[in-house]
């Protein structure tokens, strides 16, 4: 058996390809609530496994435990993981025989972690790719067992090039671990000095200061000390940014955290969603908002009724 570990809805496309042609069982993470007062739900990648009637793990931690339930429950020399979002931990890569391959969404070694195409978006990079490797107990540090190339749209937001990267993994993943057992395929150490690192995104990323909003919508450049945090982060040696930056930032953040600022009415502050930011013919435009509280609307009938965004003064 193969022990598939996953838990997104990105994961199930090489999930669906490996269980027709493969005895898999899968190790998920725990249900969590879906939100305050709401049903606790599965994951989607457990809902799937579910309704196909695969055997099923959802284990909280990888552990000498967890992995004691798993040799009694089944055996497995072979594991792949594809968008898990927990560490595995050595005594779990020591029992599979045949090692766990990783399936990631970058051109390793660059864009290691847990955030490399949104990172590669923001970087402006002209191109991604898939790299399968097989794990050891650094993070995305194994050898390379296969490696291509995509171009990444410069009109791309992270979700669609996700959806992109694993849908192709679902493709050849077979075919991959076949030339791999029969010792067809050689790893290929990676060059750690050219690696480059991401780190987990958080909501507070998503965040914008309203005057930057205001001046990528009038066309201007945002100032260093003005612009959101994370092009601060960096792009540290900047002294100003493009209006266009912030599309730059929309397709990166896409489809979570998403982009938010905050405006003012009166002595409160609400929070403002930016659902629809586009890059035309070299300008900025906000097609769609969503004011807390409120449903959403165009930006066009946003502004009428709330005269924003002001002036700049």
């Amino acid at each position: 058996m193969i022990i598939f570990f996953g838990s997104s809805s990105y994961s199930i496309p090489v999930l669906e390809a490996l269980a027709k042609k493969e005895k898999i069982g899968v190790v998920t993470t725990p249900d969590k609530p879906a939100g305050r007062g709401q049903k606790i739900t599965p994951n989607p990648l457990a809902q799937w496994a579910e309704k196909k009637n695969l055997p099923l793990w959802k284990f909280a931690s990888l552990n000498q435990k967890t992995l004691e339930k798993l040799k009694k429950a089944t055996s497995f020399t072979l594991g792949v993981c594809c968008v898990y979002g927990k560490i595995i931990p050595p005594c779990w890569l020591n029992a599979f025989s045949e090692g766990i391959l990783n399936i990631h969404p970058s051109l390793l070694p660059k864009y290691r972690g847990s955030a490399p195409v949104p990172f590669a978006i923001l970087r402006g990079e002209r191109e991604t790719g898939l790299t399968i490797i097989k794990m050891d107990e650094k993070c995305d540090h194994g050898p390379i067992i296969y490696q291509k190339s995509f171009p990444l749209s410069p009109r791309a937001n992270s979700d669609e090039v996700y959806r992109t990267l694993f849908s192709f993994a679902g493709t050849i993943i077979s075919s991959v671990i076949r030339q791999y057992r029969k010792k067809k395929i050689t790893p290929l150490p990676q060059n750690h000095s050219q690696a480059t690192f991401t780190r987990r995104l958080k909501k507070a990323d998503g965040f914008v200061p309203e005057k930057a909003v205001v001046l990528a919508l009038k066309n201007q450049p945002i100032p260093f000390q003005t612009a959101p945090s994370l092009l601060k982060e960096l792009f540290p040696r900047k002294k100003t940014f493009s209006p266009l930056f912030l599309t730059r930032l929309f397709r990166a953040l896409s489809p979570w955290p998403g982009l938010f600022t905050e405006i003012s009415f009166g002595k409160t502050k609400k929070r403002l969603k930016l659902l629809q930011l586009e890059n035309k013919k070299g300008k900025v435009f906000l097609e769609a908002v969503q004011l807390e509280g409120k449903r959403p609307v165009t930006f066009s009938q946003f502004s009428s009724a709330y005269q924003w965004p002001p002036s700049l003064g």
